[in-house]
């Protein structure tokens, strides 16, 4: 499972880096389109509107009833009024991007390596993550490549990477690696269905 304990935060800089490194922008124009884009979603709200991204959530407003709090410096009891915060709901795709598990990104190493990246790992997965006859690689033609071994060195690292191997080199640089790796699925049962991710050189 996937907690924010003990893990480095994500900032506002760290957003814009991403940003600017994905999009092939400037920072300083990666800087404006954050702010744009938190600025309108902001005047959303303060409108009263829901504010809705498929697939990653939803942005609305809640309503809390005044209560009668406690003021501690000064020893007495304080009247809270209604307020109104925001809040946020997940959509599908983010809850299955943190709960389901799924190959976070792939790259190729050398001609005969390939480094795979899971989003995370559970109990029902992880030893299966180890053994080579779990993996394969898949090309457009039809063609597809055995894994030779496993380096599951990084598995214990805060993103879960192994290498894999293969068997011969790479004759393209367009394909997909193939994982059948037990997982629990968004309605709690356990799947072996094949986890997939395209690569594109």
């Amino acid at each position: 499972m996937i907690t924010s304990n003990g893990k480095s935060g994500f900032n506002k800089k760290d957003l814009t880096e991403q940003l600017a490194a994905r999009a092939g922008i400037p920072k300083s124009t990666a800087a404006k389109t954050i702010n744009l884009f938190t600025s309108i979603i902001s005047d959303a709200l303060v409108d009263g509107k829901k504010v809705t991204i498929s697939d990653f959530g939803t942005f609305n407003l809640s309503e809390r009833n005044a209560f009668e709090g406690y003021d501690p410096q000064n020893d007495k009891r304080i009247s809270v009024p209604p307020r109104v915060i925001p809040v946020f709901r997940a959509g599908k795709k983010l809850k299955q991007a943190l709960n389901v598990l799924s190959i976070r990104d792939c790259a190729v190493k050398s001609q005969s390596q390939v480094t795979v990246q899971f989003n995370h790992l559970t109990t029902e997965s992880i030893e299966a993550c180890k053994d080579h006859r779990n993996y394969s690689i898949e090309f457009s033609d039809k063609g597809s490549q055995s894994i030779k071994k496993v380096d599951v060195k990084g598995l214990e690292g805060e993103i879960p990477t192994v290498v894999l191997t293969l068997n011969k080199p790479l004759h393209s640089l367009n394909f997909t690696v193939v994982a059948k790796i037990p997982h629990v699925t968004m309605n709690n049962t356990v799947s072996s269905e094949d986890i997939r991710f395209d690569v594109h050189g």
